[in-house]
């Protein structure tokens, strides 16, 4: 009886512990996640709220430099307008992002960073927010249109900084907080923690490509990780420490500084336009942005296709372009791909694969090149020539040559397959057998363009193959326009080497990376012919690139080269798995051109491939496919859009600045002299009188 009194006892103990548990459980679900507020708290955390057209003014214009813009959260942080001139560097414009305000600021501050030619904005003297730490996190949003006309002077311009002097931020210019987009149109954020009390590394965000584009800017701190996205795509460069809580506020500043900086010398003035600033006072989710879905604002990205040959008996020559953000931040991506592409070669019918240099993004580091020989070596089992080369981030010690060199392993089995080097071991070139020619890929050293000994190398090689259909490539022969990367044009180590190629008529494609962007030029060499000037580098993209890989799909039927810009990486994954940036196939301007070439007339007389009758009959049993291109509306290049280089004008230009500072040198001698003589007379005259 007492037994059965005890039972039911713990039977109601049980149940009603049951019972707690399942409460809880349930409670736990409604949970918010973890440092993201719930929807109300999130409008009530906005600590400024400011928007730049006519109807956020407060008080004051442009015209007489006293404008005031109204703080929209209702928290009294207004804006002062501050600099000189502001209604020549400063217009309202009804251009906007999105429908949050009613226009927005053109700002057309200086280029040069000259000291007081610019307007900025500074929150007034009294306003709350300039005492704020920022202790619960923080969100900083920026509606911002980067400059259809943005160029290296415009690098590391600020779009946002905060007044004051502390420990831990050893650029006083930046004052203790700053974002400013660099010269490769990447945003760097750095600051003070609230305590002042640890020295952060910037976090970088991923690149505002375009020129003329609208930009949904946001910095996230939970405490933890300081998160950039660029239209929502987040950065692979995010800072984490323990240490980074909240945000340092100088005892005797604080402001906020918008469109430059101001630490006591007002300089780097932002420009292009601002739609609106906010920060709140803690880490929003995505859902709560003044913009939730901002990667739908992108004009053009990418498609998910499948992989795809056009032509059933073309080849591809593959393209690594700068790989050394993934090799450091995302290695499992480039893994990824090496696998993909060697489980489905018969699909890619891979003839080669070519490196465009920067391996790994710093050159000390063991573990980068343990990570680069991983992918290489998973490389090698898709069972195709491979050619391996530097970037200037590889350069250093012997750490190149020690992963890659010639008396490396690698280099060991790639001398056992044909590559040959240069006596510096940093060049090299090979050969392969695809379709019906045998062809050779060349690639010169960055480091050693201008080196006599490997430029005679290179013309040797050059000279004694002459009869193979070739493509020269180094790390960087060309420059990208920076607000329109698609456009671009022969750099000085271009030019350089274009002085050897335009003789060897074999030569016809040039092929490099280094400047993040991606188009072409077609250039005519001395015999008349076209050679394809070719750049491709998409390292601060998503992922360190994402391993997008440049795809040269051969198609002799057809007459043209298809090259596409597809990510093996992004193949594999399953739908519930890709973010907006996980495309298959990157598109628009750069990504995918078709080069017409016709093959028997441009290599007329260069040697065939073993299997040239074989492939010849395969050729004529397939025929020509219909369709020109996977996509609609992509730039199709030929003979006809050849133009001849001027690689002297550069020479001419220093040799006229030279002429002219020798003439300057000179005049300032000779009045020097004139003066002594004539000081040395005067006083030969007072000591006679």
């Amino acid at each position: 009886m007492i037994f059965k009194e005890k039972g039911r006892l713990i039977m109601k103990k049980s149940g009603v512990l049951s019972v707690l548990l399942i409460l809880a459980m349930l409670a736990i679900c409604f949970v918010p996640a973890a440092g993201a507020p719930k929807a109300a708290d999130a409008a009530a955390s906005v600590a400024a709220d400011w928007h730049f057209s006519e109807d956020g003014v407060l008080s004051g214009s442009l015209e007489n430099g006293d404008l005031v813009l109204k703080d929209q959260s209702g928290n009294g942080n207004n804006l002062v307008l501050s600099g000189s001139n502001a209604e020549k560097y400063l217009q309202f414009s009804s251009d906007t992002m999105y429908d949050g305000t009613s226009g927005s600021l053109t700002l057309n501050n200086e280029k040069q960073k000259i000291l007081g030619r610019g307007a900025e904005f500074i929150t007034a003297d009294d306003a709350p927010i300039n005492k704020e730490t920022f202790r619960n996190g923080y969100t900083i949003e920026l509606i911002y249109k980067l400059p259809d006309d943005f160029a290296g002077e415009d690098a590391w311009m600020g779009l946002l900084a905060r007044k004051g002097k502390c420990e831990t931020m050893t650029e006083t210019r930046k004052c203790t907080m700053s974002l400013a987009v660099s010269n490769c149109k990447e945003l760097q954020f750095l600051t003070a923690n609230a305590d002042d009390s640890h020295e952060m590394d910037s976090a970088w965000s991923v690149s505002m490509d375009k020129g003329g584009v609208w930009y949904h800017i946001a910095i996230v701190s939970d405490g933890h990780t300081i998160s950039t996205f660029v239209n929502g795509c987040e950065a692979f460069r995010d800072y984490e420490s323990d240490e980074m809580q909240g945000m340092f506020a100088s005892p005797d500043a604080g402001q906020f500084v918008v469109g430059g900086y101001d630490n006591g010398i007002s300089d780097h003035h932002a420009r292009g336009a601002l739609q609106q600033v906010r920060i709140s006072a803690a880490p929003l989710d995505k859902s709560q942005w003044l913009i939730p879905d901002p990667e739908n604002y992108i004009d053009e990205y990418g498609e998910n296709l499948p992989f795809t040959n056009l032509s059933k008996t073309s080849y591809n020559v593959i393209f690594l372009p700068d790989i050394q953000n993934a090799t450091e931040f995302r290695p499992q991506v480039l893994y990824t791909a090496a696998q993909w592409l060697s489980d489905n070669r018969d699909t890619v019918r891979p003839a080669a694969i070519v490196s465009l240099g920067d391996t790994v993004n710093t050159y000390s580091d063991p573990e980068q090149w343990d990570n680069a020989l991983t992918f290489y070596n998973k490389l090698e089992t898709v069972g195709c020539p491979l050619l391996q080369q530097p970037g200037n981030h590889d350069y250093g010690d012997n750490y190149y040559l020690d992963a890659f060199g010639p008396q490396s392993a690698f280099g060991a089995r790639q001398t056992q397959n044909g590559v040959v080097y240069s006596p510096s071991g940093f060049s090299s070139y090979m050969f392969f057998d695809a379709g019906s020619y045998h062809y050779m890929v060349l690639s010169i050293s960055m480091a050693h363009v201008d080196d006599e000994e490997e430029r005679a190398w290179m013309d040797e090689a050059l000279t004694t193959y002459a009869d193979c259909p070739t493509i020269v490539t180094s790390h960087s022969f060309q420059d990208c326009d920076a607000a329109k990367p698609d456009e671009v044009v022969l750099n000085d180590h271009g030019k350089s080497i274009w002085e050897i190629v335009r003789r060897h008529n074999q030569v016809f494609m040039m092929i490099s990376g280094h400047n993040h962007g991606a188009g072409e030029e077609v250039l005519k060499n001395d015999s008349g012919n076209e050679v394809f000037s070719i750049l491709a580098d998409y390292q601060f993209s998503y992922n360190g690139g994402n391993a997008f890989f440049k795809f040269g799909e051969f198609d002799e039927a057809a007459n043209c080269i298809r090259l596409s810009t597809f990510s093996p990486y992004a193949a594999t994954l399953s739908d519930s798995e890709r973010t907006f940036f996980d495309v298959n196939y990157m598109t628009g301007a750069g990504n995918y051109t078709v080069y017409q070439l016709d093959f028997e007339t441009r290599f007329a007389g260069l040697k065939a491939s073993a299997d040239r009758e074989d492939y010849q009959a395969a050729l004529k049993a397939a025929g020509a496919s219909s369709q020109n291109a996977l996509f609609e509306n992509v730039k199709t290049v030929s003979a006809a859009d050849a133009h001849t280089v001027d690689t002297s004008s550069g020479n001419v230009v220093w040799i006229v600045v030279l002429c002219v500072a020798a003439v300057v040198v000179i005049l300032l001698v000779v009045c020097l002299a004139v003066k002594r003589k004539k000081k040395k007379t005067a006083q030969k005259a007072e000591n006679n009188q």
